[in-house]
C-alpha cells in the first residue's frame, strides 16, 4: 500500500481552492492528503517546515518567496492553456495527471513493508520534560516519515503553539470519530501540519479525555495511521485518560525519559507492572536518559531557542531513535 499524495494548494481566489482541494480529496482511486490556501504568507510558513509531495500554485502568486522555500514538483496554473502550465479550468483528471506520483521510492517501500509504528511517551519526569521529548522525537522521525503528534495531556500548555486557524482540538477529532465511526473528512480536518510533521492539537477540555475509553482512541489512532498513511505516530500520554496502561496496547515502542530524580519511581513502576501481571509493557519499554544541559518546554519562544538543541542531541547522543 502506497502512501497518500500530499499536496499543498496556492492560489489568490478563495472559492476555486476550496472547491479543487475537495474535487483532489473526493477523487476515487486516488489517496490525497490536500492543504489548500489563499494567502502566500501561511503557505510559505508550511512549505519552510514540511515537504510536500507536490505544490499546485496560481501562477500570480508563484513568486521567488515561494521558489526559495520549495523545489519539488510543482504544477503552476495558468488562466488558459499554455505550454508552460496547466489550464485552471482543466479537468481535476488532468490535473492530477500533471502532479503524477512523485512519492519517493523509500517511503512507499517503508509503509509496504508494515514498518508504520505508534510511539508512546510516558514520564515520570515534570510534564514540560516529558513534552520537550516528544516533539524533538516527532521531528526527529519526521525527516525520512511521515509523522502525527498527539498530546493527551488534560492541561498541555501546548495550545499557543499547536493550535487550529478552525479552532479545532483533540475533542473534535474524538467526537466526529464517533460519529463517522472512521476517519473521515471531519477527523482528517483537524490534523495541522507545522515543524516538519503533522498534529492533531490538544484538547482545552479535559473532561473530553476523561471521557474517553482506550478502545475508543485506540481505534481511532489506527484508523487515522491507516486512511491518512502515516509512517509513525507519536502519542504523548498524559494523565487524564482512565485506562492509561490500555493506551500502550497499540503500541510498538514506549519511550519513558527519565532524570536520576526519578529512579526510585520507576523501580516502584517495575514492582507494580510485574505483580499486576502487565511485565508485557516492559518489552516495549526503552528508558532514555535526559541530558542536564536540555531547557524544559515551555510555550515563550521553546520552540525557536531550544527545539534545534533537543533534536540534535536525540539525533546525535540519543542515538538517533
Amino acid at each position: 500500500m502506497s502512501r497518500s499524495l500530499d499536496i499543498v494548494i496556492i492560489d489568490a481566489d478563495e472559492t476555486f481552492v476550496r472547491r479543487l482541494a475537495g474535487a483532489i480529496s473526493d477523487r476515487k482511486g486516488v489517496s490525497c492528503n490536500v492543504r489548500a490556501f489563499s494567502k502566500t504568507e501561511k503557505c510559505i510558513h508550511l512549505l519552510e517546515n514540511t515537504k510536500p509531495d507536490a505544490l499546485i500554485v496560481g501562477r500570480e502568486m508563484y513568486g521567488d518567496d515561494i521558489k526559495r522555500v520549495y523545489s519539488g514538483k510543482t504544477i503552476v496554473l495558468t488562466p488558459e492553456e499554455e505550454e508552460d502550465g496547466v489550464c485552471r479550468y482543466s479537468p481535476v483528471q488532468t490535473i492530477l495527471e500533471a502532479v503524477g506520483n512523485p512519492v519517493p521510492e523509500i517511503a512507499r517501500r517503508k509503509v509496504k513493508c508494515g514498518t508504520a509504528k505508534v510511539t508512546g511517551v510516558f514520564s515520570f519526569c515534570e510534564t514540560s520534560v516529558k513534552n520537550a521529548y516528544a516533539l524533538a522525537l516527532a521531528k526527529n522521525l519526521s525527516y525520512d516519515r511521515r509523522v502525527l503528534y498527539i498530546n493527551t495531556d488534560e492541561f498541555s500548555g501546548l495550545g499557543s503553539t499547536f493550535s487550529h486557524e478552525k479552532g479545532f482540538t483533540l475533542s473534535d477529532a474524538i467526537y466526529a470519530y464517533r460519529q463517522e465511526k472512521t476517519c473521515g473528512v471531519h477527523v482528517k480536518e483537524v490534523i495541522c501540519a507545522g515543524n516538519g510533521f503533522d498534529y492533531i492539537p490538544p484538547t482545552s477540555c479535559a473532561d473530553d479525555l476523561t471521557g474517553c475509553g482506550m478502545t475508543e482512541l485506540n481505534m481511532m489512532v489506527n484508523e487515522i495511521m491507516s486512511v491518512c498513511d502515516y509512517d509513525r505516530v507519536v502519542i504523548d500520554s498524559g494523565y487524564a485518560i482512565s485506562e492509561p496502561w490500555d493506551l500502550y496496547k497499540i503500541c510498538d515502542e514506549v519511550d519513558v525519559p527519565y532524570t536520576p530524580d526519578v529512579n526510585v519511581r520507576m523501580s516502584e513502576l517495575k514492582k507494580y507492572m510485574l505483580q499486576s501481571g502487565k511485565s508485557k509493557f516492559f518489552e516495549i519499554l526503552r528508558q532514555i536518559r535526559i541530558q542536564d544541559h536540555l531547557e524544559k518546554y515551555n510555550t515563550e519562544g521553546w520552540m525557536e531557542k531550544y527545539f534545534p538543541e533537543w533534536c540534535r542531541w536525540l539525533a546525535c547522543e540519543g542515538g538517533g531513535l
